[in-house]
């Protein structure tokens, strides 16, 4: 995994965390590299204390949402709508994404 990709990343705006890492892998795009993927990162934020599990009583799946440490963050819930239906999608603002970029590295480095 090129580390030195995670040196250009600009915040842009808040967005949800595949959107962060598709910004943070549109660079080698194009290359044949392992990229570090969205299960593996929120593995390691809810093995952190940032992100929690919960059952989501529509689907009765299990869904990610951020805990207390989480929310001081910058990890929060945002309501949504797709296809006439409202669901909550969790949202990393400009602190969280430069916590995201800095746990890929240490992830990137561990490999």
């Amino acid at each position: 995994f090129p580390i030195e990709i995670l040196d250009s990343f600009t915040y842009v705006e808040d967005k949800s965390i595949t959107h962060v890492l598709n910004q943070i892998y549109e660079p080698i795009a194009d290359m044949n590299v392992k990229k570090i993927s969205v299960t593996k990162v929120t593995a390691a934020l809810k093995e952190e204390g940032y992100l929690l599990d919960e059952p989501n009583p529509e689907t009765g799946k299990t869904r990610k949402i951020p805990s207390e440490k989480g929310k001081q963050l910058g990890i929060y819930l945002v309501e949504r709508e797709y296809n006439g239906r409202m669901y909550e999608a969790v949202t990393y603002n400009k602190n969280a994404q430069e916590y995201v970029v800095g746990l890929i590295r240490k992830i990137a480095e561990e490999q």
